[in-house]
């Protein structure tokens, strides 16, 4: 049960990562459309996404939806406000949804090796981990110094490895549980450290851990 704990914990952490993580990207992209796109509405944007976060940290979680998807509805070109409904969908466990705002959100801006990071854990919390590593290896790609995709690969590369050698055990050790390095990955409070302080504000929500 530790065992089964930790992972539970680090795939929490890695959530919480992602909306430190989110918190960021959302601010740089809001910044830019307002510099460089004439469709959108900055302020209403901005508005929905200041009143959705705002109903997230006191936890009126159907409202903060809600404000975020209008967010969306209202300004379709702003990949701050796809973004940030996608993060908000990844820690509600909302994994197919988080994962259509996130290819959403991409589309608007290809280069953001965050939203790969988002998406990752998505498919990761749906036990596709060969398109979670692809993400995670775009995320990398996007950005070579970005602990938390490096974090996400070793994770999903254990977890692979683990499914392989249990496919190719024997038929008498089939159904135990591997001894693998899914297990042995860092505690959760090592990848928490790479959430700077947006992970450890008053209003920040708490990470759940997926099911």
């Amino acid at each position: 049960m530790t065992k089964i704990l930790a992972v539970c914990l680090l795939a929490a952490a890695l959530s919480m990562s992602a909306y430190a993580e989110q918190q960021k990207q959302s601010e740089s992209l809001q910044i830019n459309e307002q510099q460089n796109s004439p469709n959108t509405k900055p302020d209403a944007a901005q508005a929905r996404l200041d009143a959705g976060r705002k109903l997230w940290a006191e936890k009126k979680l159907d409202l903060a939806e809600a404000e975020f998807r209008k967010a969306v509805e209202e300004n379709p070109e702003s990949a701050a406000a796809r973004a940030t409904l996608a993060g908000f969908l990844l820690l509600q466990n909302k994994n197919l949804e988080a994962i259509d705002a996130y290819q959403d959100a991409i589309i608007l801006d290809p280069e953001n090796s965050r939203l790969f990071a988002g998406l990752s854990i998505a498919y990761l919390h749906q036990s596709k981990f060969n398109m979670a590593k692809a993400m995670a290896d775009e995320a990398l790609r996007l950005n070579p110094e970005m602990k938390q995709a490096e974090k996400l690969n070793e994770y999903i590369e254990a977890k692979l490895e683990a499914m392989e050698q249990a496919a190719n055990a024997p038929a008498e050790t089939q159904g135990k549980r591997p001894d693998d390095a899914v297990h042995k990955m860092p505690e959760h409070g090592a990848v928490m450290s790479e959430a700077d302080d947006a992970s450890t504000t008053d209003d920040a929500p708490a990470a759940s851990s997926p099911h």
